[in-house]
């Protein structure tokens, strides 16, 4: 069975590591000025940052077939699983999906947007009737 994937938009997975790695540095700096290596502790904050970042570079927002959506989190652990019996079941307004009339928790801006589009393509059969027309 044929499974399409959402990625993360690599321009906010780049923020998180770049602002991992400034946090990091901040830390370091701050430590040696005021001679308190217990400020080196806070650097765990940094690598989670980084590691979000990594994460959201590495595994996709979500993968969707014709019966069913899973939702991913930043590692890859499964946060969301949606099932239905047909794609007809999966509704599309104003950009959003709604499955039994309760939208899909998925968050538009932090995803690729062409994966976004294509996946709308794939349960809007208005969208999916247009671009075999134009195809």
């Amino acid at each position: 069975m044929l499974k399409n994937q959402i990625n993360y938009q690599t321009s906010w997975a780049r923020l998180y590591l770049l602002c991992g790695v400034l946090f990091g540095v901040l830390f370091v700096v701050g430590a040696i000025i005021l001679r308190d290596w217990f400020i080196l502790f806070n650097i765990l904050a940094a690598v989670l940052i980084m590691a979000i970042g990594w994460g959201m570079l590495r595994y996709p927002y979500a993968t969707y077939t014709p019966n069913e959506i899973k939702v991913f989190g930043f590692f890859g652990t499964e946060r969301k699983h949606y099932t239905f019996d047909s794609k007809a079941a999966i509704d599309v307004n104003d950009h959003r999906l709604y499955l039994n009339g309760k939208r899909l928790q998925i968050n538009r801006w932090l995803v690729d947007k062409a994966d976004y589009k294509r996946m709308e393509a794939f349960f809007d059969r208005e969208k999916a009737f247009m671009n075999e027309l134009t195809d």
